[in-house]
């Protein structure tokens, strides 16, 4: 079903929209977010660990190994056992390397997120761009489509009182079909860039509630 309405658009909320739902942006996202991590593991390992580890223990001082099990179980004798172990990575170059390359990886990441964010911000403004256009375009075939069957008409009224020859009428009236088919072609073109606009939001499917699974082979 084709359409001559304007829509209201709201091209911050357009934008918003884009980025929420646009793979490209996302995965970009996805690879910022993946990489600091990684640079944040690296950067653990060059810290200084300690560990705390406690033991507690009870053991039996009789001779008679019930009356032994039974001192045992009862904790009457404890013994307490703690340890403290501190270490420091004072030059690991593997380390270093690794934390460099992931330090890289986060730069990168954040150039490739600034790239997909002005390509789809590009993309959405240039898509709203063109429905404004391309609806001016059918506006004015529309009117040209209504001038030429008002010249059409009065060729036809003129014809009647023998003023024009059926040739002059008749291209006349080519000329009205002509801008009725350019309309037509234009109207299409503005629904055209509709769908565009739905695309670079990555709206289309959701909107028209299509299923993709359904058209994939499985």
């Amino acid at each position: 079903m084709l359409t001559d309405k304007v829509p209201e658009i709201d091209i911050a909320q357009s934008l918003k929209t884009a980025y929420e739902k646009r793979a490209d942006y996302k995965n970009a996202l996805l690879a910022l977010e993946n990489s600091t991590m990684e640079l944040e593991l690296y950067q653990n390992h060059a810290l200084p660990s300690l560990t705390a580890e406690v033991s507690v223990s009870s053991m039996g001082q009789r001779r008679d190994i019930p009356d032994a099990y039974g001192e045992t179980s009862s904790a009457e004798y404890p013994a307490l056992e703690a340890k403290l172990r501190m270490t420091y990575p004072l030059y690991d170059l593997e380390q270093k390397t690794n934390e460099r390359d992931a330090r890289f990886k986060v730069e990168k990441a954040k150039l490739q997120l600034e790239k997909y964010k002005r390509v789809v911000r590009d993309d959405v403004v240039a898509k709203h761009e063109h429905i404004k256009t391309y609806h001016e375009l059918y506006r004015k075939a529309q009117e040209a489509r209504r001038q030429s069957e008002i010249y059409y008409n009065r060729l036809l009224a003129n014809l009647r009182r023998g003023r024009f020859t059926a040739a002059v009428v008749k291209n006349g009236l080519d000329a009205m079909v002509a801008t009725r088919q350019r309309e037509l072609e234009a109207l299409v073109v503005y629904n055209i860039a509709l769908l565009q606009f739905d695309i670079a939001k990555n709206e289309l499917f959701e909107k028209y509630r299509i299923d993709v699974n359904k058209y994939i082979p499985k």
